[in-house]
């Protein structure tokens, strides 16, 4: 089954979405750019919030979020019930948040990460599936009450 990603930005993070959406389609996956498509200035959080609700409806899909920090776009997406957002910084962190705490979205610093950082730690995220162990169930259901 392919993956579908669904993937946005704020203008801070147009040039990375654009290296990720190429390597991600070249890499066989399905991809929806919910843009920008420009560095013009943008609220960050209307974007998050398209790419989220796509998540939202199509529960085996994940989600990539980019602006300057990440940190935005992460507070963003954590507003909307039925995301997990977190940020990464490394393909370890980006494997242990999707493993452990069952993350459907991903949200990257353009700022602070390099093309190739970036390709790897969204591989990490895509290709490594949610735990199963009670421990890491146990905790995400805490979270989901809290919504």
């Amino acid at each position: 089954m392919i993956i579908k990603i669904y993937i946005a930005s704020d203008h801070h993070g147009v040039k990375l979405k654009s290296a990720l959406v190429k390597n991600l389609i070249d890499t066989g996956y399905e991809v929806e750019d919910f843009g920008p498509n420009n560095t013009n200035p943008v609220d960050y959080p209307e974007y998050a919030n398209k790419a989220c609700q796509a998540v939202l409806n199509h529960p085996s899909s994940l989600g990539i979020l980019i602006c300057g920090t990440g940190i935005g776009m992460c507070m963003s997406a954590n507003k909307i019930d039925g995301i997990l957002a977190g940020e990464a910084n490394t393909a370890e962190i980006a494997a242990r948040g999707r493993a452990e705490d069952h993350l459907n979205v991903l949200c990257l610093s353009a700022d602070y990460t390099n093309t190739d950082d970036a390709i790897s730690i969204v591989d990490a995220f895509i290709k490594t599936k949610p735990s199963s162990e009670e421990r890491y169930v146990r905790r995400v259901e805490e979270v989901k009450n809290e919504e």
